[in-house]
């Protein structure tokens, strides 16, 4: 293992602090943590660039006299086809629903209709 190999230059188990702060182990440490923080910040600063560049890659640049209040964006044909059809499909659905839960009431009510009806308790 890396510590059996290491065991003779490094001392894995100092328990003096005064100690490890001077010894060569302390120095490995931070030598390795120095690295590993490098490293880290190189890939984080990469994957922000790469970011960056992907939405600068797909950017709508307006032109000058592009006035956002006045100038009217067509919709694309295929988003109100879409829009249609899942307007169409809600209402499907909500139709189905109320169709089962009237079925429900009146098979409950045929169910119900020779049984008194139970009173509330009245809150005093």
């Amino acid at each position: 293992t890396i510590q059996n190999e290491l065991d003779q230059h490094f001392n894995f188990f100092e328990e003096n602090l005064e100690r490890f702060e001077a010894s060569r182990m302390y120095r490995f440490c931070r030598m390795v943590n120095i690295v590993m923080t490098s490293q880290l910040r190189q890939l984080i600063v990469g994957s922000i660039t790469a970011y960056v560049e992907l939405l600068d890659k797909y950017r709508i640049v307006l032109d000058d006299d592009f006035d956002l209040d006045a100038d009217v964006v067509a919709e694309l044909e295929e988003d109100s086809e879409e829009r249609a059809y899942w307007e169409k499909r809600a209402e499907e659905i909500l139709a189905v629903r109320a169709r089962v839960k009237e079925e429900l009431e009146a098979a409950e009510a045929k169910k119900n209709k020779g049984k008194p009806k139970a009173k509330k308790p009245i809150d005093e």
